[in-house]
């Protein structure tokens, strides 16, 4: 699995377990992904980069049926990018 997709489902999963399971988790997962893929084919690879790019690339995303934000969403990307990197992150 691409870790494009790998990213996509981890914001679903986490989203439908946080919340409840909707649609538009689906949605917000693979939105997530581009951005993510699309800030690595820019270059992109220092994670706190990385987070800045998603959370940017997410605020026209539209959030109103989620309980969520681009910048929960990014910082949940970021901690779930580093854990497949094999780090400890807090409170995850």
């Amino acid at each position: 699995m691409s870790q494009q997709r790998w990213l996509a489902a981890e914001i679903q999963l986490w989203l439908d377990e946080e919340w409840t399971k909707l649609d538009v988790h689906r949605e917000l997962g693979l939105a997530t992904a581009q951005a993510y893929g699309q800030a690595r084919s820019q270059g992109t690879d220092e994670i706190g980069s990385l987070l800045l790019s998603i959370s940017s690339q997410l605020l026209t995303f539209d959030f109103k049926e989620t309980f969520v934000n681009a910048f929960d969403v990014s910082n949940k990307a970021a901690e779930l990018l580093m854990q497949g990197m094999g780090h400890e992150v807090c409170c995850g």
